[in-house]
């Protein structure tokens, strides 16, 4: 399980030319695992794995963000496909 890097700069460029004035990108992967013992035995074993990217867009002082548990380059890239899209995300 990997984060494309590609995608990432795929992603970053993309924005820079619908008109973004800078972009970030949030890129977080991980697993983790637990166990319960009941009465002295394993009761429970359960595993996770995380992959989720996050992209904030600025356009002068306003920004949009979006964020995806998709690695897929179609779906990652179908969030802002004009700055007025963007400009139509949620504000912060």
């Amino acid at each position: 399980m990997r984060i494309d890097q590609n995608l990432m700069a795929e992603l970053l460029a993309r924005a820079k030319r619908k008109g973004a004035t800078g972009a970030d990108i949030m890129a977080v992967e991980g697993g983790s695992a637990s166990v319960q013992v009941r009465l002295s035995a394993v009761d429970k074993l359960s595993k996770a794995q995380e992959k989720r990217l996050g992209l904030r867009v600025y356009f002068g002082r306003r920004s949009a963000g979006a964020s995806s548990t998709s690695s897929s380059s179609s779906r990652c890239s179908s969030g802002c496909r004009t700055p007025g899209s963007c400009e139509a995300s949620s504000y912060r």
